[in-house]
């Protein structure tokens, strides 16, 4: 049984039925430049300040960067990361630290210790575990395609499937952010059926559109425009509907 969680996104709420659903696994797939990270992000503030916490796997970006790409946009997690309320699992730094302390092992052995799963689940695995109990809990992926090109895309299947438990298991929402039209159509089909809801970026020319290609209780295949404000983030015109 899902509930909806409003986002407060301008037009997005509307377009998938009053919110995202809870609890469940959502893929945010898109080309690159799409506005995927961006929105969520804008997601992860906005249900900040309705009292949720967030997990968030920095994997493009640093945690830094992430924090100030946030800030830049008028929002600042700074208190919410003192409180608690916000916590970075910072696999871009970790990679870092790895490839500059062990330069002559091989490539192979650096992607093993930079993709340790195990502890790497685990960290954020202790987050949820204390955040459980009658809270408010968001995990954001951003994103697994390094994990996709630099693995196996059955290990990235495998970090969603997890994902997917963990929201079950804590009634929490989870997003994940890739860019599946660069991989093979096997693994595109798998990741959508693991998926609860499946949100798409994408452009036509010059204009930009967000759809809904899955989600549960939803039948809607839809394309609307959407606005990128690199100050203000995602504005969504639900009843501007595009035709591909």
């Amino acid at each position: 049984m899902f509930t909806r969680v409003t986002t407060d996104i301008g037009g997005l709420d509307e377009i998938v039925d009053g919110g995202l659903p809870r609890p469940a696994a959502i893929s945010l797939v898109g080309e690159m430049g799409s506005g995927k990270s961006l929105l969520a992000r804008q997601i992860s503030w906005n249900l900040l300040r309705k009292g949720f916490d967030v997990l968030y796997y920095s994997v493009d970006d640093s945690a830094m960067d992430v924090r100030d790409y946030m800030r830049y946009q008028g929002w600042d997690i700074t208190r919410y990361e003192q409180e608690g309320k916000f916590h970075f699992v910072d696999i871009f730094l970790h990679a870092t630290d790895v490839t500059n302390n062990f330069p002559d092992i091989p490539f192979s052995e650096q992607m093993k210790q930079i993709f340790d799963f195990n502890e790497l689940l685990k960290e954020g695995n202790d987050f949820c575990l204390r955040k459980m109990a009658g809270k408010d809990l968001l995990i954001i992926v951003d994103s697994l395609d390094p994990l996709i090109t630099l693995l196996d895309e059955e290990a990235a299947l495998g970090f969603l499937k997890e994902m997917k438990s963990i929201t079950r298991a804590s009634q929490c929402i989870g997003i994940a952010i890739a860019n599946v039209e660069t991989h093979d159509s096997r693994f595109k089909k798998s990741y959508i059926q693991i998926a609860d809801m499946v949100i798409e970026l994408n452009k036509i020319g010059y204009k930009r559109y967000i759809r809904i290609s899955k989600s549960p209780e939803i039948s809607r295949d839809k394309p609307y425009y959407l606005e990128i404000d690199r100050k203000h983030g995602i504005t969504i015109y639900p009843t501007e509907e595009l035709s591909l």
